[in-house]
């Protein structure tokens, strides 16, 4: 359960840190965020982790069944949607805060 924590936790720290990345680079050239930054951000995170992490972790039927996620296929596919939509709200709200900046 801490994995999943702490992994669902890092996913929206480095989601909102690309998100505003690309939302500044966005704001310096005068144009306007769209809300497809926040997705794209979430899946380049999501990406990033998986590349990161320790394949054994991941890739063996042995990790996701102690965790009782059922089979290793399904166990990561609940685990990705689940740190996505975690990881979406924040995001959407650092492209709105910048979207309302370039209103000012």
């Amino acid at each position: 359960m801490e994995l999943i924590i702490t992994t669902s936790v890092t996913l929206v720290v480095i989601a909102v840190y690309l998100t505003s990345l690309i939302c500044r680079s966005n704001l310096s050239r005068y144009r306007q965020s769209s809300f497809w930054t926040a997705i794209f951000a979430c899946f380049a995170a999501a990406i990033m982790l998986i590349l990161a992490s320790e394949r054994d972790a991941l890739f063996t039927g042995r990790s996701w069944h102690e965790n009782s996620m059922g089979s290793p296929t399904q166990g990561f596919l609940i685990y990705l949607i689940f740190s996505l939509a975690i990881s979406i709200i924040p995001t959407l709200g650092v492209v709105f805060l910048y979207r309302k900046k370039m209103k000012k």
